[in-house]
C-alpha cells in the first residue's frame, strides 16, 4: 500500500501457511499491477490485473502464494497461466523469482 512506483523487475511475493482463498485490493496504491495467484507447487493459477486506489476484490481459491508485479509485466515476459515459479535464493530482503512458461 501507499506505493506510488514499482522496479521494472521488481514485484511484491506474498506467502502463506496453507492453501486457502486469498483476495487482494488496491485501496491507497497508486500504480497499475497484475497479480499471479500460484498453489503450493508454485504454478501460476490465475493472473489478473487491478486498477490502482480501487477497493474491487481480485481472488483465487485454494492457492498458497501471489506475485504482484507492474501490469503488463507478465505478458511482454511470455508468463501465463500454467507457467511455475522457482524459488532461486534466499535475499536479505526477499526471495529472487525465477518464472517460467
Amino acid at each position: 500500500m501507499f506505493r506510488k512506483k514499482l522496479g521494472e523487475n521488481s514485484g511484491m511475493f506474498f506467502a502463506y501457511g496453507t492453501p486457502s482463498r486469498l483476495c487482494f485490493w488496491m485501496k491507497n496504491t497508486y500504480i497499475p499491477l497484475d497479480i499471479a495467484f500460484l498453489d503450493e507447487r508454485f504454478t501460476i493459477v490465475k493472473i489478473t490485473t487491478m486498477e490502482p486506489l480501487t477497493l474491487a476484490s481480485h481472488c483465487a481459491d485454494n492457492v498458497r502464494y501471489a506475485l504482484e508485479v507492474n501490469r503488463g509485466w507478465l505478458r511482454a515476459h511470455n508468463v501465463e497461466e500454467g507457467a511455475s515459479v522457482t524459488l532461486r535464493k534466499k535475499i536479505h530482503w526477499g526471495w529472487f523469482l525465477r518464472l517460467s512458461s
